[in-house]
């Protein structure tokens, strides 16, 4: 039996149709980084999406 894969895609490169992606790392997370670092995470949403981090609790 034979099992075919797909390649990974990095995504450090540009992937057609994403025009106006932006991509964010964090290091020192592993597959949930919104638990592992939930301020860093919420930093990074709340600039990715318009907002601050200003006067979060």
């Amino acid at each position: 039996m034979t099992c075919a894969t797909a390649p990974l895609v990095p995504l450090i490169q540009p992937i057609d149709g994403l025009t106006g992606l932006e991509l964010e790392m964090m290091e020192r997370v592993g597959h949930f980084p919104m638990m592992e670092d939930p301020r860093g995470f919420e930093t990074r949403l709340r600039r990715l999406i318009g907002g601050d981090s200003a006067g979060s609790t």
